[in-house]
């Protein structure tokens, strides 16, 4: 059904769904991931170093390691979410593979009498979040709300020229033109489905064959009514989301050691995330005084995002058994660019052959660019060293949902409502780890792990929990890490962003194995 055209949105009119508050906490959220032994400890190393991973936790890490080290890790994950709308349940899985860490980290020691004995030069690739997974919900919606009120959402105040194809005009012309009116875009292309589609009418004044007939020529009024009409159980939906993407951190790293007791280091960071989501939502359980039988409404959306960020951090070796650390994580400082295809197709009440409606405007909307500031954070730490035994260590990160922004350089809609928005609705939270290793003899380490971040929503619970477990095993080339870790965290997203907004509920349990080959260099 697609063609080749895209159409650029210069001007677009932002009452868009592209943009939410879902989106701003996608970009911001990062999943526990990384070498295997970072992870079987849950992530807890911001006091330890040594690691290469912790390198993305705290800068100061790479200064702990005594030699220069090369590691890589995959892992393979099977996500499962459960999803509730209006009572009814479903699960659906997906699984998937990834090369989740690769790095490296030079260390160059002083041999003479400089205070600063090490210098450390590290580089590290990381998947900081993988958005693969499956979505289906599907129930009637006891509260009666249906596809017509996102339509209806769209019309409100609309002339009905400004939503309509015109003489002559096809739908994907109408589509093309009504998105490059400054007044119009996005927002109108979304009520030119609905009124097309049959599933909003215009209401027409007693003595005129003119919507609403303005109430005066200063501010005129005009108003639609819902061409649909769900039974007495409510309309059924039935909603499936097949997301994929990654969002991939690049850690280029310096730090040193003054008197091998404090440890500073500096982190620059590059972003990359790209992210598909492909949305099919259906309706039906119509009335038979209804206009319609059935109805398909698809969008399939495309993100892209660069950004950098930076950490400066710092590991205080009180003594041999005790190490304390602290780090400071900027925001992340996105460009985000945003594409978004879609198409309608309903079935008719009056139409004899039952041929369907299908109004796709074979084109793709390019949104104008525009930029996110993610929550930045702080994180204290503190480790505990048993000799040659092991370790224990604990780590709390404080951080600021809540001052996420959108910056799309002068966009009202964005500036504003959408960020007022984010400060209402979210909040700092508080995230917790604390993980162990136990050294059995010079060659098998086991290791276990436990992270607890709070909700970092003001209208309902999103925390997240993770446990792992780990073993390592040293030979003679280098050192083979596996870890296992499940994760459990609750969620909620709205149908669509305007209009019919109802929430499905999500609870994800995600289990991760993790390999990591670790090399002395």
């Amino acid at each position: 059904m697609k063609s080749n055209l895209f159409l650029f949105m210069g001007l677009l009119c932002l009452s868009l769904n592209a943009q939410s508050l879902n989106d701003a906490l996608r970009y911001s959220q990062t999943s526990l991931s990384g070498s295997a032994r970072f992870s079987a400890l849950s992530g807890a190393f911001g006091a330890l170093g040594g690691e290469l991973s912790a390198i993305s936790v705290n800068p100061a890490a790479s200064s702990v390691f005594l030699s220069s080290e090369l590691s890589v890790t995959a892992n393979t994950f099977n996500n499962e979410v459960t999803s509730s709308y209006f009572n009814n349940k479903n699960i659906n899985s997906f699984n998937g593979v990834d090369l989740s860490q690769a790095g490296i980290v030079l260390v160059l020691k002083d041999e003479g009498n400089s205070k600063w004995s090490k210098i450390s030069f590290g580089f590290n690739y990381q998947v900081n979040n993988n958005f693969d997974k499956n979505i289906l919900a599907r129930g009637n919606n006891t509260k009666n709300n249906g596809i017509d009120k996102y339509f209806l959402y769209h019309a409100m105040n609309r002339n009905l020229d400004d939503i309509s194809q015109i003489n002559g005009e096809s739908f994907r012309e109408a589509y093309i033109n009504i998105g490059e009116q400054p007044n119009l875009g996005y927002s109108a292309q979304q009520a030119l489905f609905g009124y097309e589609g049959y599933v909003i009418n215009p209401i027409f004044s007693e003595d005129s064959n003119q919507p609403n007939d303005p109430l005066s020529p200063i501010d005129p009024v005009y108003d639609y009514s819902s061409n649909t009409l769900p039974l007495n159980n409510g309309f059924y939906h039935e909603y499936f989301l097949n997301s994929f993407g990654i969002n991939r951190l690049y850690t280029f790293n310096i730090s040193g050691s003054f008197k091998d007791k404090f440890y500073f280091g500096l982190n620059i960071n590059s972003h990359r995330f790209d992210y598909t989501e492909k949305i099919d939502f259906y309706e039906s359980n119509y009335a038979d005084e209804s206009g319609i039988k059935a109805l398909r409404f698809n969008n399939y959306l495309t993100s892209l995002g660069e950004g950098g960020s930076f950490q400066i951090g710092s590991i205080y070796k009180l003594n041999n058994k005790i190490r304390l650390g602290l780090v400071i994580d900027s925001p992340v400082y996105y460009t985000i660019n945003e594409s978004l295809s879609q198409f309608l197709v309903t079935d008719l009440d009056d139409n004899p052959n039952n041929d369907e409606l299908i109004l796709d405007p074979e084109t793709e909307i390019f949104f104008p660019e525009h930029k996110l500031n993610t929550a930045g954070s702080v994180r204290g730490s503190l480790a505990y060293i048993f000799k040659s035994k092991g370790l224990i260590s604990f780590d709390f990160t404080r951080k600021n949902y809540s001052g996420i922004r959108y910056r799309p350089g002068g966009n009202n809609y964005l500036d504003t409502s959408l960020n007022n928005e984010i400060r209402t609705k979210l909040r700092s939270n508080n995230i917790f780890q604390i993980g162990g290793e136990l050294r059995l003899n010079p060659q098998i380490s086991l290791r276990a792990g436990y992270l607890s971040e709070s909700s970092s929503s003001n209208l309902y619970d999103n925390s997240i929990t993770n446990l792992s477990l780990g073993i390592g095993y040293t030979f003679d080339y280098g050192i083979i890490d596996l870890s296992y870790q499940n994760t459990e965290y609750n969620n909620q997203r709205p149908i669509f962003n305007e209009g019919l907004i109802d929430p499905i509920g999500l609870s994800t349990r995600r289990n991760i194995y993790v390999l990591t080959y670790r090399l002395k260099l």
